[in-house]
């Protein structure tokens, strides 16, 4: 692994210039020092617990830590932080931003539709679409199902985070129950649903995101009413931030935060 492509990795774990430089100014401290998993501890603030556990072997992978037992070399960290701040001057701390929407039939208000903005993001998938929303519906569900199965059918896996997903009998579980059957018949991807814990906590986001370089964010849950009659705002976000979300959402669903429901076609499967 070169030191770029580290930085590529590390970058969007960090936000902002204040966030680079207290990673620079700790890892700068041990120049010449060993380096190993227990002296990352500081890093689960700035990128994460799992991110912070794999640090000191992306360091080792890229040259900035060398030698056994491995010790921060000067030369090579100079070169990591330079790409770091490269890519944090050339790149905006907000991407462009496109607005969707859902607008009430009684306005009369152009503009991308939050439904095609939805479709779009899951078109565009090679790898994997995620979907969190806290309320589900058959109606909402149901205006995205032909892209879901066109994604499952290209091998994309979808990972899907709502409230009350384990309940059988709620909105959640039923709006999902069509597509789940689907996702069982159709060879490619698969389909794996999440449920929040909401003894912990409140789900409140509403996302989509596709790979690492498209992706909405918004007010409008998986339900009708959101993708038809309600006033929604969404706004497209773009690859730094994606990967950044993508990050966020991954330590979610792999924490107590969140259980695994079911996958479809089964691991055994």
């Amino acid at each position: 692994m070169t030191i770029r492509e580290a930085a590529n990795e590390i970058d969007p774990l960090l936000d902002g210039e204040r966030e680079l430089a207290r990673f620079g100014a700790a890892l700068f401290s041990r120049v010449g020092l060993s380096f190993h998993k227990s002296h990352s501890r500081w890093a689960e603030k700035l990128l994460g617990e799992g991110e912070a556990t794999r640090l000191p072997d992306l360091l080792r992978e890229c040259g900035v830590l060398g030698g056994e037992p491995p010790v921060v070399q000067a030369d090579e960290l100079s070169h990591l932080l330079q790409c770091l701040s490269d890519q944090e001057n050339e790149s905006p701390a907000h991407e462009e931003c496109g607005l969707v929407w859902t607008i009430p039939s009684a306005l009369s208000i152009g503009g991308k539709s939050y439904q095609n903005a939805l479709s779009e993001v899951i078109r565009s998938a090679t790898r994997r679409v995620i979907l969190v929303a806290p309320y589900l519906e058959r109606e909402g569900i149901g205006m995205l199902e032909g892209v879901l199965l066109g994604a499952v059918a290209r091998g994309v896996e979808i990972d899907i985070l709502a409230h009350d997903t384990e309940d059988l009998g709620s909105l959640s579980s039923l709006a999902l129950e069509e597509l789940r059957r689907s996702v069982q018949e159709t060879q490619g991807g698969r389909l794996s649903v999440y449920s929040a814990n909401t003894e912990s906590f409140l789900l409140h986001s509403k996302i989509a995101v596709a790979d690492d370089t498209h992706g909405v964010v918004g007010s409008a849950n998986l339900t009708g009413n959101a993708l038809e009659k309600n006033l929604e705002l969404g706004v497209e976000i773009g690859p730094r931030n994606v990967k950044a979300l993508t990050s966020k959402i991954d330590h979610l669903l792999s924490s107590r935060l969140s259980q695994i429901v079911y996958t479809v076609p089964s691991e055994e499967g």
